[in-house]
């Protein structure tokens, strides 16, 4: 499989440092949330890590530009999901929150697309129970 196109379900911390490593991956890395306040606080919370990347002499202003490319921001789930090759999952630690995404990503993504998920407490059978198609979650939580 080849990655390319990876929609990030919510704007927080993890979905902000998860966006910004897909994108410097040269990933397009569409990011969704609900409110457009979270989009803009995440597009800035990258750009931040770009900037001080930048002064440490770690990256240049080239990468940033380069990389800020990369990133897309989405409240339409239904667009956000479209064409991507795997989505990653990054919304608040509440089943019924998780389960809701699940739906609509399902509803809305393509037959094969991989899901997978950030949390760090709830069990994979519990996420996956209310799934369509439950062999297509994978549970990943990086580190920030």
């Amino acid at each position: 499989m080849k990655v390319q196109v990876v929609a990030v379900i919510g704007a927080g911390t993890m979905g902000a440092g998860i966006a910004q490593i897909c994108a410097q991956r040269g990933w397009r890395a569409k990011i969704f949330d609900t409110s457009e306040a979270s989009l803009q606080n995440s597009l800035k919370s990258i750009n931040s890590f770009w900037e001080k990347g930048i002064l440490r002499g770690k990256t240049t202003r080239e990468q940033s530009i380069s990389w800020s490319k990369n990133l897309e921001t989405y409240t339409d789930i239904t667009k956000a999901v479209s064409n991507a090759d795997i989505v990653i999952e990054a919304v608040p630690e509440r089943l019924s929150a998780k389960q809701s995404v699940y739906d609509e990503i399902e509803s809305n993504g393509s037959a094969d697309l991989i899901i997978t998920s950030s949390t760090s407490g709830i069990l994979p059978s519990d996420l996956q129970s209310e799934m369509k198609h439950p062999e297509r979650l994978i549970v990943a939580h990086p580190f920030n």
